[in-house]
């Protein structure tokens, strides 16, 4: 919309023009400028996932990432019309991209006390700093959709697993004393995260600024009203409309969505999990990389 109402020389106050554009049915002259910033979105991840998967991943590795992001159907579909799914989908993966990339950073810090050089500079950013992104872009995923509040209690949990599995891989013995440093650590490193996904949400959404609470609980009473029934306007399911598809909707749908790529590399990473090939490598492959500048 902002872009739009620049391209029309700014005529009056951004709420006024705002409240003049057509919405049911959309004025064709006004698609380009509403779709060019899904696509921006979308182009930017792909470069975002290739910089920051490099050095856990190596070249290729991260090449192959940025393309299966780039020429995913369901991904392309979404960035080409106006809605809310492309950027809430893109958001909640640079958040979660930028997690991991904390967690190795982490991970790393602790590994290279034991080494007579640091690894520090070879990272491009500090984990305190990809952090601090995975929070602000989880911001922007709940401000495009509020769905995705569910990144919330996803990144809680992972985080506490982590921050347990790197104890148990250090060698530590694990005693009470041990156990409640790793809840503080985990505990910090949530409000960190938790903030920067509040400062980015507040910032970026007006309604905010007036009355906090307002909006709040409006998308935690819908949210808790949406998710105890059906659609209003039933689903589409199995090739025919239903009222209710059931619970087998979503994993169904997942299958359909996923390309067969993805399917096979899935595949892969359970069997490597389930022959215990990548507890015990994952964090060495890291190290190594990002000792390599990779």
């Amino acid at each position: 919309m902002v872009l739009e109402y620049l391209r029309q020389g700014a005529p009056g106050s951004l709420s006024q023009f705002g409240r003049t554009i057509p919405f049911d049915p959309l004025d064709p002259a006004d698609a380009f400028s509403l779709r060019l910033p899904g696509v921006l979105v979308a182009a930017a991840a792909v470069g975002l996932t290739y910089y920051w998967s490099r050095p856990l991943l190596g070249r290729w590795g991260a090449f192959l990432a940025a393309g299966l992001l780039a020429l995913d159907p369901f991904s392309l579909a979404l960035s080409r019309v106006l809605g809310h799914d492309a950027f809430a989908s893109t958001f909640m993966w640079l958040s979660l991209l930028t997690l991991i990339r904390a967690t190795a950073s982490q991970q790393t810090n602790r590994f290279e006390k034991h080494l007579n050089y640091p690894l520090s500079s070879t990272l491009y950013l500090p984990s305190s700093i990809f952090l601090l992104f995975s929070g602000a872009f989880a911001g922007l995923a709940c401000l495009s959709k509020y769905p995705a509040l569910s990144i919330g209690l996803f990144t809680a949990v992972t985080m506490l697993l982590t921050c347990l599995w790197q104890n148990k891989i250090n060698g530590t013995r694990t005693t009470y004393h041990r156990l409640s440093k790793v809840l503080g650590h985990w505990l910090k490193d949530m409000l960190w995260w938790s903030l920067a996904a509040a400062v980015v949400f507040v910032a970026l959404w007006p309604a905010m600024w007036v009355d906090p609470l307002g909006p709040v609980t409006t998308i935690l009473n819908d949210a808790l009203r949406a998710s105890g029934g059906s659609h209003p306007k039933g689903s589409f399911f199995l090739g025919q409309p239903v009222p209710d598809p059931g619970s087998l909707f979503y994993p169904i749908v997942a299958l359909f969505r996923t390309t067969p790529v993805v399917l096979v590399g899935l595949g892969l990473l359970l069997w490597q999990v389930a022959r215990g090939r990548m507890a015990n490598g994952a964090w060495r492959m890291a190290h190594w990389r990002m000792a390599n500048g990779e």
